[in-house]
């Protein structure tokens, strides 16, 4: 590299400096095709100077000055730089050449001339001073490494590609206008600027050094620069101090990272008893006398002890709702039923809110005949009894399912959400239910609606590891009305089969006060 003192300037290079300085002054930019690649440890190096020493938000100036200079950067990126776009006299609007002199005065001193210093250094921090030295950089804010990182992509060449910045959490975003970001006050930068032109092209009058000087420095905020040991060091093993000094950086990320990890997690875990809880709230000692008087109590077991103007249940079937019973279908209806009330009670005192519809398991059964398959016909005139006569207008529809007689499930239509989903508390995936209710959603909005339903973002979900699963053979209808009372108020299934008993009093309870306990 080619040393410059403060000498006569050849009328070439000094009219070349002083054009690149009226470009600098209307918002020149270092071209894209002429970036200086870094390395990885140069960019880490960067990462931790900034998070150590810098005290954001900043402004684009103090931090690109403030790299400039900062002699672990400087260090790294001459330790491996894998590619050199920036050749020598033609970097973007600079005379790489004649800057690299100046700034070897305005850093190093006369003292340093003549040295054997490295070139790799140098385009690294005449690079940073050429973004530094931008106009409109005193006003561009910059508050966290990531913003940092996209001015720097101006200027440089990452050490991983745009289909890398994925796998490396590294969204490099559009950059800001700079025009809007720059000093209003163009018109004075520009007669200042032209000030310094004509005075330069006399000879002897202003060395390169003070010319370097009046644009990097006039006027400016002050740096951040960072005081070093003045002791010598190898260097050697000052870059294997930094590399150091970015691993612990590093590891303390990750801590912080797992920290918060962990923290959200007991929230969630937190948030989920909690919603439990409240779901499932004790009984009150007089609630608990109608459950017990219901289960145990005398009576013919035909007697009928709860109705509704379309429902009954006789106390034989309640009384399945003792532990280690199968429920029947009749306390399974009569406690959706109870659902139903309950959801417009909600409703109307919430008015933005939506219905939702409980259809029986005879729906299912009827749809999915286990003869003749998907029947339409079947169910045609069931959505007449929805609120408001229009299934597409509601905010879940909830079915029991009956597998084969033997085994109770539940399936929900999220309308909003355009999902269907199987929840089955023995882990069956509920598939051949789902893609009925795909085809009663088609058929249905074809009859009522008069036009086909696209369902190209519709998803189905079968039943998911995260559902709720009982462990043993017979309590899978108290799961199937957990399932619809939860989900129903848009409450997380935090229930398991410790709640059991409890959920077989709730469900007691319900039935005989005549509405769902909310």
């Amino acid at each position: 590299m080619e040393n410059f003192v403060d000498e006569d300037i050849k009328p070439d290079q000094d009219s070349i400096y002083n054009e690149n300085c009226r470009d600098i002054s209307r918002g020149g930019r270092v071209e894209d095709k002429k970036k200086v690649a870094i390395s990885d440890l140069t960019l880490k190096a960067m990462q931790l100077a900034v998070e150590t020493d810098i005290q954001l938000p900043s402004t684009l100036y103090a931090v690109a000055n403030f790299l400039s200079q900062n002699q672990d950067v400087c260090l790294m990126h001459d330790e491996g730089t894998d590619k050199d776009h920036a050749k020598r006299g033609s970097l973007g609007i600079w005379n790489l050449s004649f800057l690299e002199g100046a700034i070897r005065n305005l850093r190093f001193g006369e003292e340093d001339h003549g040295k054997n210093k490295s070139p790799e250094k140098h385009k690294l921090s005449v690079q940073l001073r050429l973004l530094a030295n931008t106009v409109g950089s005193t006003q561009i804010k910059v508050s966290s490494w990531e913003e940092i990182m996209t001015q720097l992509s101006e200027t440089f060449e990452f050490p991983f590609t745009s289909h890398e910045n994925e796998s490396k959490n590294v969204v490099v975003e559009a950059r800001i206008s700079t025009k809007s970001q720059r000093d209003p006050s163009s018109d004075s930068v520009n007669k200042y600027l032209d000030q310094i032109t004509k005075a330069t092209r006399s000879r002897n009058i202003i060395s390169p050094r003070e010319r370097w000087r009046q644009i990097s420095l006039a006027p400016t905020p002050s740096l951040f620069v960072r005081k070093r040991d003045s002791h010598e060091r190898s260097d050697q093993n000052e870059k294997l101090m930094i590399i150091d000094r970015i691993k612990s950086h590093e590891a303390e990320q990750e801590i912080r990272t797992e920290e918060k990890i962990e923290s959200l997690l007991s929230a969630k875990e937190s948030e989920a008893s909690t919603s439990s809880e409240l779901s499932l709230r004790p009984l009150t000692a007089e609630e608990m006398d109608i459950v017990q008087s219901a289960l145990s109590g005398p009576g013919n077991g035909t007697e009928i002890i709860a109705q509704t103007d379309t429902d009954t249940c006789q106390r034989d079937s309640i009384r399945k709702l003792r532990p280690g019973c199968w429920l029947n279908d009749e306390v399974i209806h009569f406690f959706l039923q109870m659902l139903t009330k309950r959801d417009a009670i909600i409703c109307g005192k919430e008015k933005s809110k939506k219905r939702s519809h409980f259809f029986k398991s005879f729906f299912i059964t009827k749809l999915l005949d286990e003869a003749c398959g998907y029947r339409y016909q079947n169910v045609k005139r069931w959505s007449k009894k929805v609120p408001g006569k229009d299934i597409f207008s509601l905010h879940n529809i909830i079915f029991p399912v009956n597998v084969g007689g033997v085994h109770w499930c539940c399936a929900v239509i999220y309308m909003e959400e355009h999902r269907i989903q199987f929840y089955d508390s023995m882990g069956g995936s509920g598939m051949r239910y789902l893609e009925g209710l795909q085809k009663y959603l088609k058929d249905e909005h074809l009859d009522k609606k008069k036009s086909k339903l696209d369902m190209s973002d519709w998803t189905l979900v079968p039943s998911q590891a995260s559902t709720p699963q009982q462990e043993n053979s017979f309590d899978c209808g108290v799961f199937s009305c957990m399932f619809a009372d939860f989900l129903s108020r848009d409450v997380p299934l935090t229930f398991t089969q410790e709640h059991v008993t409890q959920c077989r009093e709730r469900i007691a309870l319900s039935i005989m006060i005549g509405n769902a306990l909310i």
